[in-house]
């Protein structure tokens, strides 16, 4: 465990107008943050996990007491302005106390995890009592994931700096291993948090624009997924679970 400096928190109010900026840009960062709105009390102590350089828990700043960062990057944690305080380290070995927290969040990090029922017995720990977990993730039932899924990880560095112009800093190996909605609901209900909230919702529509056939083809399916029988496949899930205070924490049930 390695405590690192960072900026001084910044502080951005989400409100109706934050809200349509992001919807019309990016839904998924938009229902993410209702979420939070919804679901995190104020004053909440939270723990942001694998948190990069910024969380959208920033704008959140009237409803959290404090946000502690964790990640394996000290680079990427001195240039975070979101957390009060940061620490390098792993994520399924979280060097914090017993019910730590009041929630955590975690942003586009299931994906990269090889051992997510560890990652999530840890979040566990450290959640109080009725204290919630909010994720961001791609869905494995949709195309996109599931074409990172089947591309060796030692492709997607140079495939995505060519098609989306992303640097290797900011490309980590995936694995997908609890990335569709049953397999999330059930590692997640193993080790004792319950689901309050799922949603299925689109990405960023201007991440095709190197192709016009491919561009094309995604506004297509992004209108066949609109149909609730079909909103499974889209391409990102975005949902709160929380640890009850009845839970026993080795079955997963309540008492």
């Amino acid at each position: 465990m390695r405590d690192v400096a960072v900026p001084g928190a910044v502080r951005t109010a989400w409100s109706r107008e934050t809200h349509g900026r992001f919807v019309t840009k990016y839904e998924v960062e938009a229902r993410f943050c209702e979420l939070l709105e919804k679901y995190l009390a104020p004053r909440s102590v939270v723990l942001d996990a694998g948190c990069g350089q910024w969380g959208l828990i920033g704008h959140f700043g009237s409803l959290t007491r404090s946000v502690v960062g964790i990640d394996v990057n000290v680079g990427t944690l001195c240039r975070n302005e979101v957390i009060q305080s940061g620490v390098v380290g792993d994520l399924s070995i979280l060097p914090f106390a017993d019910e730590a927290f009041d929630a955590a969040t975690c942003q586009w990090v299931v994906e990269h995890l090889r051992d997510p029922v560890r990652f999530f017995r840890e979040i566990f720990r450290v959640l109080k009592p009725g204290g919630n977990l909010f994720i961001m993730t791609p869905n494995l039932l949709n195309y996109e994931a599931l074409a990172g899924k089947l591309i060796p990880n030692r492709l997607h560095a140079p495939l995505l700096r060519e098609l989306l112009g992303r640097s290797e800093e900011h490309t980590f190996p995936t694995y997908y291993r609890s990335n569709t909605p049953m397999s999330l609901d059930r590692n997640l209900f193993s080790v004792g948090l319950r689901k309050l909230e799922m949603c299925f919702v689109d990405g960023m529509p201007d991440r095709w624009r190197f192709s016009r056939l491919l561009a094309v083809l995604n506004v297509v399916y992004r209108r066949v997924t609109d149909y609730s029988a079909l909103n499974w496949g889209k391409a990102y899930l975005v949902c709160a679970y929380r640890k009850s205070s009845g839970i026993n924490r080795f079955q997963g049930g309540c008492l």
